[in-house]
């Protein structure tokens, strides 16, 4: 861990509330200075009611996240850049597997894409603190492997240090690949803007791929976060791609505040990413590894997403939940009992993603 990742870790603003109630007792403590402590008391109280289970957390997400959006047409050419953060590697390193965090999404997205353009490389930007054990480095790579079915050539990148460093190295897999196209940007979507910051840096054509995210569009519904821890911790990630744009940007390492060029110019956007104007067919097809249902989420799971044939107007189409359902007859009854088990399948996952984050859903 380096020291300036250190320093953060003790004053992300998870960590406020603690250091605001220390600060009173040492206050009243050394001083006995009642009022400045009952004042940093009551600011340790009242933060979190409003960053974490009001939508404080909201109000420093949403304009990171809204920065690009998914686009529809991808050019044939282009390959798929999946920047790192969906691995946990101290537990990886431990158990010797690879262990999949809560930004999967970069992951199964970046595989669901190799199934789309089956000739695009993959560069999985890992980063250097994988190259410190090779046993997960080359277990991330057979876990692409198999994700993408072999579909795409995967390269796994263990040297960069951080964002920059990334799309520093997916300029040299390009040419060195000679690839004609532009990098497909798969990241979170609240990372979005300094990887793309990033990419105009290095003069690497990008087109934005957003996933992971984390803000709705509006705060219907999350007024109040039915989980304020995990509200907290989004809160940790927003301010810290922040503090990350302006120091970058203080730095030299990127030529402005904001990203101007997000890729859209290339294609149009994808109304299949807003779930009211759905253009796809979700139909989850799970792969079970061989070990029980629920110790590991999006690793025995596997979401395939596969278009609907093509109409006069996709745009009229309902979305897949919205089709009528029949009753199992002879003529459907495998289609019934194949949907019945991938429902009880995805009831599983929401099981042991809920045990994850306290048996509440996401905020």
């Amino acid at each position: 861990m380096t020291l300036k990742y250190a320093i953060w870790y003790l004053v992300q603003p998870s960590s406020w509330t603690f250091w605001l109630a220390a600060g009173a007792l040492l206050l009243l403590w050394c001083r006995g200075d009642v009022r400045w402590a009952r004042l940093l008391l009551a600011a340790a109280i009242v933060f979190p009611v409003l960053f974490a289970w009001a939508p404080g957390w909201w109000f420093v997400t949403r304009p990171l996240e809204s920065v690009a959006e998914r686009v529809k047409d991808l050019p044939d050419n282009a390959g798929i850049l999946i920047l790192g953060g969906a691995v946990d590697l101290a537990s990886s390193r431990v158990l010797g597997e690879i262990s999949i965090n809560e930004n999967a999404e970069r992951v199964t997205e970046g595989a669901r894409l190799a199934h789309r353009l089956p000739n695009a490389p993959l560069l999985y930007a890992a980063g250097r603190f994988v190259r410190k054990d090779p046993q997960v480095g080359e277990s991330l790579r057979h876990l692409l492997n198999d994700l993408t079915a072999g579909r795409s050539r995967v390269i796994v990148d263990q040297s960069s240090v951080d964002t920059c460093d990334n799309l520093a190295v997916a300029r040299k897999v390009r040419a060195r690949l000679g690839l004609q196209g532009p990098w497909i940007l798969v990241t979170s979507a609240w990372h979005m803007p300094r990887a793309l910051l990033c990419a105009e840096a290095q003069d690497v054509p990008v087109i934005a791929w957003p996933v992971d995210r984390r803000a709705a569009p509006d705060l219907r519904g999350q007024w109040i976060a039915a989980n304020p821890w995990r509200a907290m911790l989004t809160l940790d990630q927003a301010t810290h791609e922040w503090l990350g744009i302006l120091h970058y940007r203080l730095s030299g390492r990127t030529r402005a505040l904001w990203p101007e060029n997000t890729g859209a110019d290339a294609a149009t956007p994808d109304i299949s990413s807003d779930p009211q104007k759905s253009v796809e067919e979700i139909r989850p097809v799970a792969k079970n590894t061989g070990r029980i249902l629920g110790q590991k989420t999006f690793i025995e799971t596997f979401v395939e997403l596969k278009p609907l044939p093509a109409v006069a107007d996709q745009r009229t189409q309902p979305p897949f939940h919205a089709a009528p359902w029949s009753a199992p007859g002879p003529e459907n009854v495998d289609r019934h009992a194949h949907e019945q088990s991938l429902v009880e399948i995805a009831g599983a996952s929401e099981l042991a993603i809920g045990a994850r984050t306290g048996g509440q859903p996401a905020a």
